[in-house]
């Protein structure tokens, strides 16, 4: 018996049209809608630890502040170098709240960048005895806390 290529019969059961055409079924709409309101709920959690790491990146700036004039005095580059990254986290957090999803994620992978150059150049002062590991504690934990919800922010 040959079928026309077109007809229902030619293709098998599973690619068949369904009688309710295309229409899920109640249990299929419930849990369209917990997926949704789950989801929901998701991005406002998102959108709040967005808040908190920028909150956070400016008080890793105030914990650096104190800790500056010691490094400037045996190392200007560095200091420097640390000023600028540390501002750049702050910068690029900010800037990535009110970009589009893209630019979003790029500006945090920047900002995450910047956070863990910071965050080597206060293990730099340290190995070189411009700061004690105790002074640099604070703010080498703000900075690994920002790091790690940055890390979150571009994984989801």
């Amino acid at each position: 018996m040959i079928l026309p290529a077109c007809s229902a019969a030619s293709r098998p059961r599973r690619l068949r049209r369904c009688p309710l055409r295309g229409q899920p079924g109640r249990r299929l709409r419930a849990l369209t809608w917990e997926v949704l309101a789950l989801a929901q709920g998701s991005a406002e959690r998102q959108d709040q630890m967005a808040l908190l790491v920028a909150a956070l990146s400016f008080e890793a700036l105030e914990a650096l502040r104190p800790l500056m004039p010691r490094i400037r005095r045996h190392d200007r580059s560095l200091a420097d170098q640390l000023v600028r990254a540390a501002s750049s986290v702050a910068l690029n957090i900010a800037e990535g709240d009110v970009s589009d999803p893209g630019n979003q994620r790029a500006r945090f992978f920047t900002a995450a960048g910047s956070a863990n150059e910071s965050l080597a150049a206060l293990r730099v002062a340290v190995a070189w005895g411009y700061l004690g590991a105790e002074e640099a504690d604070g703010a080498s934990r703000l900075l690994r806390r920002i790091l790690a919800m940055l890390w979150k922010l571009n994984r989801r």
